[in-house]
Order: C-alpha cells, then sequence, then structure tokens
C-alpha cells in the first residue's frame, strides 16, 4: 500500500549558544510533537505504534546532526529521519 500523508506539523528548534545542531533539531521536533496531539492512526483503526513518520530536518550542517538520537523522541510510530541543508 501507497503512504498517504495525512498531516504535516512544523516545529522549530535552535541552540545559538552552543551550536548543537542535534540539540536544535530535538527543539525543532518536540516543538512540533508537543503543540498537537494526533489520533489518526486510532480514527482509522490502526494502532499507533503502526504510525509512519517522515521527519525532514533543514540545517546548515547536516552532518552534525546525530539522527539516531533524535529518534527516542518520538513516543510512538515508526519514524524516519533525513537531514539536509
Amino acid at each position: 500500500m501507497a503512504k498517504t500523508r495525512m498531516v504535516t506539523q512544523f516545529g522549530l528548534g535552535s541552540s545559538i549558544r552552543s551550536r548543537n545542531y542535534t540539540q536544535a533539531a530535538a527543539r525543532a521536533i518536540r516543538d512540533a510533537l508537543w503543540h498537537n496531539s494526533l489520533n489518526v492512526a486510532d480514527a482509522f483503526g490502526f494502532p499507533k505504534e503502526a504510525m509512519l513518520i517522515d521527519v525532514a530536518i533543514g540545517v546548515q550542517q547536516p552532518e552534525a546532526v546525530d539522527t539516531a538520537e533524535l529518534l527516542g523522541i518520538f513516543p510512538y510510530g515508526q519514524p524516519t529521519i533525513t537531514v539536509e541543508k
């Protein structure tokens, strides 16, 4: 079955003093997640753990982002993270 986009969420994060790109990305993810409550999976009769989550992060230095660390932020679902400039 092909993926169907159900929701788009945006978040903003920064790390001005330490210039830590992973920390800034984590703040952006939390900003997007914590301001919303999604029950899309439940509405279609799927468990939350089955939800496919595609994350796109834009930063100046993509190689400086530790995507493995960011995966732990998601409370459920199957996140995939891509980082681009």
